[in-house]
């Protein structure tokens, strides 16, 4: 018996699946919201409990993490690391001060931080597993070495994977796809690949179905923005942080 035109269908509709933000695309359009987001008037205070959530049910506001005044010192170590790179220099590597020693120099300043404990949950629902906390702050931040070492390789631009091929045959590693055992992405770089990986945190967060917005984690990584936009001087020297592709093919 043919179906009438006015019948409705009973096949399910496809689910769409979501969208993947892809790690393959090139670096620089990866980094460019960051690199070109227009900077906010706005600085936050990081110490103090954050109101996002108003009740049960509400979903807190994105962090954003290279958002206010605060931060346009990082922003513009990567665009001078965007247009040096293109203009044909490379880092350094090893560089002077690695990821490794930057964390544990973060770690050992939060150890002497007076940061209070959150307060309860008042009338206000507050999220407290948001708020600021020293041993979150700490293991976040550890976090970062295994997180660098195991995808820091992603962060290179083009011009950068000769010198990567290079480091690793100078180390009498093989030219395979997994670093082996030993050999720390965390000990060869500094600043500028850490700004890197932190600047994709929220692309990285999509991908994998990470809440960005309620996790814990993307509140302490603000928090050590805040630290390095403090002490960049002390990580980063323009003036010795790179060398002509050249000089590091000889």
């Amino acid at each position: 018996m043919p179906k009438s035109k006015n019948a409705k269908s009973t096949r399910a509709k496809p689910v769409k699946k979501p969208t993947e933000v892809p790690l393959e695309e090139p670096l620089e359009e990866r980094l460019e919201e960051v690199v070109e987001r227009p900077a906010t008037r706005q600085v936050p205070n990081l110490m103090a409990v954050p109101r996002s959530v108003v009740a049960d049910g509400m979903e807190p506001k994105p962090i954003n993490l290279f958002g206010g005044e605060i931060m346009n010192p990082l922003k513009e170590i990567l665009r001078n690391d965007q247009s040096r790179i293109f203009g044909g220099e490379l880092t350094r590597v090893p560089a002077t001060h690695s990821i490794e020693q930057i964390i544990k120099e973060y770690t050992t300043t939060l150890s002497k931080m007076d940061i209070p404990e959150p307060p309860p949950t008042s009338e206000v629902q507050i999220a407290s597993k948001r708020s600021p906390s020293k041993p979150m702050m700490e293991l976040s931040a550890r976090g970062l070495i295994s997180y660098f070492n195991f995808g820091g390789n992603r962060l290179f631009y083009s011009q950068e994977r000769e010198q990567f091929e290079n480091l690793k045959t100078a180390k009498g590693l093989k030219a395979e796809k997994w670093l082996p055992h030993g050999f720390e992405l965390v000990k060869e770089y500094g600043i500028v690949h850490l700004l890197r990986m932190l600047s994709m945190m929220p692309s990285f967060c999509k991908q994998y179905n990470w809440k960005d917005s309620n996790n814990i984690v993307m509140e302490n990584v603000r928090h050590f923005l805040v630290y390095l936009s403090e002490n960049h001087r002390s990580f980063f020297d323009p003036s010795n942080y790179y060398e002509n592709q050249k000089e590091n093919k000889k």
